[in-house]
């Protein structure tokens, strides 16, 4: 059917980093996100050999991620373990692509996983950028 989304999600809330699960189904597509207050960034991981080994320590090892996230000024609105090319993603906001950037280096300095870091833009803002075209 047109329009329809199914997802099945895991979200770790980084106010009290319990983790949830949440299934949703709906046929509402939005017309457009809100505005963006700030950028926001998605995270790519994947376990390296250290991670597997230690894989039972994940979920904590990714709750104080989100904290330590938290205290930097990033936000993680978003978290979750994925099956396919990566392991872990994050959707969050942070005041800068520097401060972003930073945080994914250290996660990835401890060597549980590696990632990479991508800036993610509304439509309204491609829509700003495709006008000047």
């Amino acid at each position: 059917m047109q329009g329809e989304t199914r997802t099945c999600i895991v979200r770790i809330d980084s106010s009290d980093a319990e983790l949830t699960w949440m299934f949703r189904t709906t046929n509402y597509v939005p017309d457009a996100l809100p505005a963006l207050a700030m950028p926001f960034f998605v995270g790519l991981y994947k376990f390296t050999d250290q991670g597997r080994k230690s894989i039972k320590d994940s979920p904590n090892r990714f709750r104080q991620a989100i904290a330590s996230a938290d205290k930097a000024g990033i936000k993680i609105h978003y978290a979750f373990y994925v099956s396919g090319q990566y392991d872990l993603i994050t959707i969050s906001e942070a005041p800068t692509e520097e401060a972003a950037v930073s945080f994914g280096l250290g996660v990835v300095s401890q060597g549980n996983v590696v990632g990479e870091t991508l800036h993610a833009y509304s439509i309204e803002q491609v829509e700003k950028m495709v006008s000047r075209i």
